[in-house]
This record gives structure tokens, sequence and C-alpha cells, in this order.
């Protein structure tokens, strides 16, 4: 990968010495205790995106502290065409559960919140399929940062959780409420136009059902759906609202009137 090719120019030789060892010994032990005493960022990169061992890349994550390094680090990682760059990690390590787990370890250790929130905004992948969980949104305490993430993410998922967090955490007395700052602050989508709205909301109210209908926690999603509602009307007016119920109600017809319609009652000429 052509990131991070060289050691830093400042490096001291005794770090140049440990970083030809960590960039090129054959045996990964050797590799390993050169990145236990590194410090240079470039090359801690460099081996975090290039290591053909997963522990040694585990290893080289931890070490760095620099912020714009492991931000440009967790998107080279993020990348599509990180497999093909890198054949022999996949090869060795079992496949893409495995890169999957560098990249939530390298975001789980970014703590720079306006880099955090771009990570959380455009990474799709650094949700943990198995948990849930989104690798750094615990980190980020800026409210007005991740009231962004719950607006703009590109990943719904990520909105939901974000917007889960920013309900869930308590506001301090100095900082306004949404409610002060707006009649209703988006937190669902980034107002887009009707039919994309009405398609997006659709799919999401769908998707949660559907899992409702396989067991799902409906209740943990009230919320969230409510302010779906919220944000139909009033981005795009009752209209909106009718036509997410609609589409909704033609394949969840019980769900859709013993539970989207009364958490909705309220909104507008909303009334069940």
């Amino acid at each position: 990968m052509g990131l991070f090719n060289q050691a830093s120019g400042t490096a001291s030789p005794e770090q140049q010495r440990l970083a030809l060892i960590a960039r090129t010994a054959p045996n990964w032990g050797d590799r390993s205790e050169a990145v236990k005493k590194l410090t240079d960022q470039t090359t801690l990169a460099y081996v975090v995106l290039n290591d053909t061992d997963r522990f040694v890349c585990k290893q080289a994550i931890k070490r760095l502290t620099d912020q714009q390094i492991l931000y440009q680090v967790i998107l080279s990682l993020e990348k599509d065409n990180f497999k093909a760059c890198n054949p022999g990690l996949i090869t060795r390590t079992g496949g893409n559960a495995q890169y999957c787990e560098l990249l939530h370890l390298a975001a789980s250790m970014l703590t720079d919140q306006k880099l955090l929130a771009k990570v959380l905004m455009n990474c799709k992948q650094i949700i943990n399929l198995d948990s849930g969980v989104v690798a750094g949104l615990d980190s980020l305490s800026d409210r007005k940062l991740l009231a962004d993430v719950a607006k703009h993410s590109k990943d719904s998922y990520i909105r939901k959780a974000a917007n889960k967090k920013l309900s869930e955490e308590p506001v301090s007395a100095a900082e306004p409420t949404m409610a002060a700052q707006s009649k209703h602050a988006v937190n669902t989508y980034s107002d887009p136009d009707f039919a994309t709205h009405v398609r997006m909301a659709t799919n999401d109210l769908c998707s949660i059902f559907g899992s409702a209908m396989m067991g799902g926690n409906l209740a943990s999603q009230r919320d969230w759906i409510r302010n779906v509602g919220l944000d139909l009307y009033e981005t795009h007016g009752f209209g909106a609202m009718q036509e997410v119920f609609q589409n909704v109600k033609s394949r969840y017809d019980y769900l859709a009137n013993t539970q989207l319609s009364p958490m909705w009652d309220g909104i507008g000429d909303w009334a069940d």
C-alpha cells in the first residue's frame, strides 16, 4: 500500500533501525518486538496497513497516538479495495472478519472529536455485526457533533445508534436542549427530497417491523420510530406521513395499525 512508505524524516537512528525491522523482517516475532519499541507514527501506520500478521497489526494500532494518522489509517481500512491491496493479511487471518477487527480497534482509539464524527458519518464498516456496537461512538462526547452524526451519517444503523445515545445521555445545565434550539431537530435523515425521504423512511420502518416479526425488540426502537414521523411531518407535511404509513401497512398491516399509528399519535394531525 502506497501510504506511509517512508519513516518520518525526524526519526532517530534507533527508530529508523526499528522501522526497518518492522517493515522488512521475515519473522513475525522480530517484527512484533520492533513494533513494541516503535514510536515513529508513519512506520506504525505502514505496519497496520501492510503486515500480514493480525497480532502485529493490532500491536501497531495500539501504539498510534497521532490522531490525524490514525484517522487516515481508518479511512484506508474502510476502503473496499483493502482486501486486494493486502491479500496476505486476508489469507493468513481467515477473511474479512479479521480485517474488520482491525478497523473496529482503530476506530475505538480515535479521540479527536471532529475526526471521530467524520468517521461515524462516512464509514459503514465500523459496526460490529456480532454485537451491534458502533466502534468509536462511545467516545463521541460532543453533543453537537453527535447530533450531526444522528442526522448525517451515511448508515441508518449508525444514525439510530447516535440518536439513541443523544436521548439517553443527560444534557448539562449550561447546554440548551434540543427543544430550546428548535421545534424539532431532524435526527433521522439529512433533509432529502420528498420521494427519497418517503423511500428511506419506508425501508427503515419495514426493516424494524420485519425484525419485530422475528422476535426483535420493538420497544427499544420507539423513540426512533416517532422521530421518523416527526421528521416526515416537519420536512414534507402530513401527506408524507400518510404515504409512508400506507407503504408499511401494505406489508405489516397489524403492526402498522397497532404499533406505528399509536407511536405517531399527536404528530401534526395524526390521531390514533
